[in-house]
C-alpha cells in the first residue's frame, strides 16, 4: 500500500518493496512490519521509519530517530 511516490511537502519520497528514495539518495529496506494500515520500515544502519494511516491517497511519514512527521499525498 505504501509503494509509490509521495509528495510530503519538504521532499518527494519514493518507496518500492525493497527501497526508499529521497533527495539525499536511495536506501535499501531490510525489514517491513505491518500493523493494519501502519508500517515500520527498518534499514541496515538501524534507522526506523514509520508510515502511519496509509491509504490509497495519503500517509503520515514519521522518523523513528527525530520524531519528524510529514503528511504526504500520493503522486503516483
Amino acid at each position: 500500500a505504501f509503494v509509490g511516490t509521495w509528495d510530503c511537502g519538504v521532499d518527494t519520497f519514493t518507496f518500492t518493496n525493497t527501497s526508499y528514495t529521497n533527495s539525499s539518495g536511495s536506501y535499501p529496506i531490510h525489514h517491513v512490519a505491518r500493523d493494519d494500515r501502519n508500517y515500520s520500515l527498518r534499514f541496515g544502519n538501524g534507522y526506523l521509519l514509520m508510515l502511519a494511516a496509509v491509504t490509497d491517497t495519503g500517509l503520515t511519514w514519521i522518523s523513528g530517530q527525530t520524531g519528524d512527521q510529514f503528511n504526504c499525498r500520493r503522486v503516483n
